[in-house]
């Protein structure tokens, strides 16, 4: 174009800014247009994130929370070795195991169990006639294992092992077995600050205090039934459990108190100790344990 030529200023100097601003506009439409699929997809994407990582979070406590409980009903237990099978015990016990012998020669254990045997349904007096090592000193029948059948207990002195010891009848298993070699016991009142302590287990306990009796049930065996050595039955239906003075397990809930398998002490006063079946370990448990005079 000619420099000098006349130049129409009303199309060149305003037309190309308004073509500027369609451009912009028509742009402006194509980028929103464009990013906000874009922008709305990443804000979906973030709130999944973050529900997602919520989740994560709530999983992981309850993950937590499974894992604690199960750690607490597999902690292992430690159970209690009878004092008879205590190697540590061998030489201390041995004036008591020639006592033993020598009340089992003048057949005192015996004369009871001719009398405990009578008081007995057919189907026990038949599982103690096949198995006549046994002389049953004290029998107990209840709901020990929790299944609303009719269990017993019994407290027998053992002739062939010539030691006392503990037997349980399962009535919906239909088996007998004895504590601490059977059926593991665990000694909850061992933390429990009990103001007491007496040597030996259980089984141990109930010779001892045969013994202390000896002179006594020789000239009057049949007497050692009027006072039952074992009993079960509901801690809160006992009236000889003290309850308010004993000693509790610390994993007792009080409010629920179980079904027990009660055993005596001691000959002279009213002391107690008892035990509860955990059928998940198959196993008993001391929970509750009285030492007083009366």
């Amino acid at each position: 174009m000619n420099r000098f030529q006349k130049t129409n200023f009303s199309e060149s100097c305003f037309k190309f800014p308004f073509h500027k601003k369609n451009y912009l506009h028509r742009m402006k439409k194509v980028i929103i247009y464009t990013l906000l699929p874009v922008l709305m997809a990443c804000g979906e994407s973030g709130t999944k994130k973050m529900e997602n990582a919520g989740n994560k979070v709530d999983n992981l406590e309850k993950s937590t929370e499974t894992i604690q409980e199960s750690k607490k009903k597999t902690a292992k237990k430690v159970f209690v070795l009878s004092t008879y099978d205590d190697p540590e015990q061998e030489e201390r016990i041995k004036d008591h195991l020639n006592e033993l012998r020598r009340l089992s020669d003048l057949g005192v254990f015996n004369q009871i169990h001719q009398k405990a045997l009578l008081s007995l349904p057919s189907e026990q007096q038949a599982y103690f006639t096949a198995n006549p090592q046994y002389s049953v000193l004290c029998s107990s029948k209840g709901d020990l294992f929790h299944n609303g059948k009719a269990d017993y207990a019994f407290v027998v002195y053992d002739e062939k092992n010539n030691r006392f010891s503990i037997l349980t009848y399962n009535k919906l298993k239909n088996n007998y077995a004895e504590l601490y070699r059977d059926l593991k016991v665990e000694n909850g009142l061992e933390n429990a600050n009990c103001n007491y302590s007496q040597f030996g287990m259980l089984d141990y306990i109930l010779a001892d205090e045969f013994i202390y009796q000896g002179d006594y049930l020789t000239k009057n065996p049949e007497s050692y039934l009027e006072y039952p050595t074992c009993k079960i039955g509901g801690m809160k239906q006992d009236s000889d459990l003290i309850l308010k003075e004993g000693c509790f397990s610390k994993k007792v809930d009080k409010s629920k108190l179980p079904i027990v398998l009660s055993i005596a002490t001691s000959s002279v006063y009213n002391n107690w100790e008892c035990l509860q079946y955990e059928p998940e370990t198959n196993s008993f448990c001391i929970i509750y344990g009285q030492a007083f005079a009366d």
